[in-house]
């Protein structure tokens, strides 16, 4: 089954890929050229790798090969100091979002490797960088990059979830993304409340850009919180980042 860009009978642009057939089993989710693997994207075969970065004629030349066995499930883990385990691949945006806005009190110290992110390498990182950050550990789902950037005298959690020449691509995922955040129910920041998320979007002078701001209300005396800052900006392609990041003051 195929879903996605077609051009001249192939699959070219942003598609999926799944098959099902006797002793091959393979889903791919990402770009195409001319009805073969080329551009960024994730796989998963037969034998439970996933393949994740950047593909050139169907073969994974740069990202992360990933064993994913039951016995290999320490690594899926980081140990709380109280002994309780962190789940580094959780199931879906809203129980990642849980967790983070509950780790950025405690500056990610849970989730920061020491190890410095090395972003000179596109195919390795193709987003835009500005700022020098640290390896995470954690994954925020569908993500092709996870990083600790320190920002405002703060550690910031950052993470790329699409990047592509296609704009309308990237905008919906934009909207789907937002839509998603701020309908996930908040439960890990004060007992027995559920809160929700608020901000809205902003469209920036060059039209086809736009930023949007969430945040926690304040609650139980806090004036700050943390934001989440949902961005599609254009700099060699269109991209969709969000981070997680400093304090801020709700008037």
């Amino acid at each position: 089954m195929c879903f996605g860009n077609y051009k001249d009978n192939e699959l070219n642009g942003e598609a999926m890929y799944v098959s099902f057939s006797p002793g091959d089993t393979t889903v791919y989710d990402g770009e195409f050229k001319n009805g073969r693997f080329s551009g960024i994207g994730s796989k998963l075969d037969s034998k439970n790798i996933i393949y994740k970065g950047l593909f050139q004629n169907g073969t994974l030349t740069e990202g992360q090969k990933i064993i994913c066995k039951v016995d290999a499930l320490a690594t899926n883990e980081a140990a709380l100091p109280i002994g309780q385990k962190i789940n580094l691949n959780p199931k879906d945006a809203c129980t990642a979002l849980n967790f983070l806005l509950k780790e950025f009190d405690n500056n990610f110290k849970n989730i920061t490797d020491n190890k410095e992110f090395v972003s000179e390498n596109k195919e390795e990182n193709p987003f835009f960088d500005e700022y020098k950050a640290l390896q995470s550990p954690y994954h925020f789902p569908g993500a092709l990059v996870n990083k600790i950037v320190k920002a405002y005298k703060q550690n910031n959690f950052y993470f790329g979830l699409a990047i592509s020449d296609n704009y309308s691509y990237i905008k919906n995922k934009y909207n789907a993304l937002c839509a998603q955040l701020k309908a996930c129910n908040i439960t890990t920041l004060q007992k027995g409340k559920i809160m929700k998320l608020s901000g809205k979007a902003k469209i920036l002078k060059t039209g086809d850009e736009a930023i949007t701001i969430l945040y926690i209300p304040p609650y139980s005396g806090k004036s700050k919180t943390p934001k989440i800052v949902v961005s599609l900006e254009k700099f060699e392609k269109y991209q969709l980042t969000v981070s997680i990041t400093s304090y801020q003051e709700i008037e």
